[in-house]
Parts: structure tokens; C-alpha cells; sequence
């Protein structure tokens, strides 16, 4: 079994956040203590009125880590990400960037540590603004 197998990919309505908030919180509040200019609640906010958008990964049913996205002009923002297993999680943006590419997205773009570099293939490095064409 591969490592992506190991995980599954689950996107939530904006009115099913409610059912794994005290889940994903922690995961996502690490995430923007790691440095972001959003809080909390502007997450909760967005993610209620359909702003953005609540991914998790899930290992036999039980979350590892969660991320937040936007749609942009003609761009998808993934805005915060927190979890264990990092490196098999990551393995599920290309489901991601399909997904925001339906949705008329050109790029993906992530604002972030120097070190997600690392776990994100075929992003580059523009100040700390990581980017990807779809």
C-alpha cells in the first residue's frame, strides 16, 4: 500500500464544519501560529459563508491534518495546513489543484515557511510566496 493510499482526501460543505471544528482546530491554529496574517476566526468565518474551503486527511477515519484554500481571481491560496505525516498528506494537493483548476484557478500559490518547499513538488520559491501553474 502506497502512502497516499494510506489517506483520504475529505473536502466539507460549509455547513458541515461545525462537525469536525474541535478536530481541525488545533491543527489549523498551529499552522497560523507558525506565522500568517489570518486568525482563527477569520478561518471560521470564511470557511462558514463559503469562502473557503476545509480539507482533511484521514487516516481509517480519524483526522491527521487539515487545510484551508480560497479561490482568487484566477488563483487557489492555500492558507493554512497542520497535521502529522506532513510528507504522505501533501501527497493529496495534486486532488487539490485539479479541484481549483475545474474551478477556473491558473495557479496555486501557498505563503509559507521556507520549509514546505521541500514536501511541495513543482513549487518555487518567489520571496515567500511558493507558486504553481496548473
Amino acid at each position: 500500500m502506497s502512502q497516499r493510499d494510506r489517506f483520504d482526501l475529505v473536502c466539507y460543505a460549509s455547513d458541515d464544519i461545525w462537525r469536525v471544528w474541535d478536530d481541525v482546530f488545533y491543527y489549523l491554529q498551529k499552522g497560523l501560529d507558525a506565522g500568517s496574517d489570518y486568525v482563527i476566526d477569520d478561518i471560521l468565518s470564511g470557511l462558514k459563508c463559503a469562502e473557503m474551503q476545509l480539507w482533511t486527511a484521514q487516516d481509517n477515519g480519524q483526522i491527521k491534518a487539515a487545510m484551508v484554500t480560497t479561490l482568487q481571481d484566477d488563483y487557489c491560496l492555500l492558507l493554512v495546513a497542520g497535521g502529522s505525516g506532513v510528507q504522505s498528506w501533501m501527497q493529496w494537493l495534486p486532488v487539490v489543484e485539479q479541484w481549483a483548476k475545474g474551478c477556473g484557478a491558473k495557479e496555486m500559490r501557498i505563503y509559507g515557511r521556507r520549509g514546505w518547499l521541500k514536501v511541495l513538488p513543482g513549487f518555487k520559491e518567489r520571496t515567500t510566496e511558493m507558486v504553481k501553474s496548473l
